[in-house]
């Protein structure tokens, strides 16, 4: 028994796979008579004041937190 896919989310952001994206989802939801959901995504540090230094600053307590001790 094969899956039916009842929804099809399609993640699009502004690169130039934009329209290609649509495109797939929209000959497969016909195809599958499907429902096309398109959400939105964006990269966590573009067009986000300081979202990138944020990620730095997890990356590096991240580091940190596998350098502590374990046998306390």
């Amino acid at each position: 028994m094969g899956v039916t896919a009842k929804k099809i989310l399609a993640p699009v952001d502004r690169s130039k796979y934009k329209e290609k994206i649509i495109e797939h989802a929209l000959s497969l939801g016909k195809a599958r008579a499907a429902e096309i959901v398109a959400i939105h995504v964006i990269d966590p540090g573009h067009g986000v004041p300081g979202a990138r230094n944020k990620e730095k600053e997890l990356e590096r307590e991240r580091s940190e937190r596998q350098n502590l001790p374990t046998n306390y």
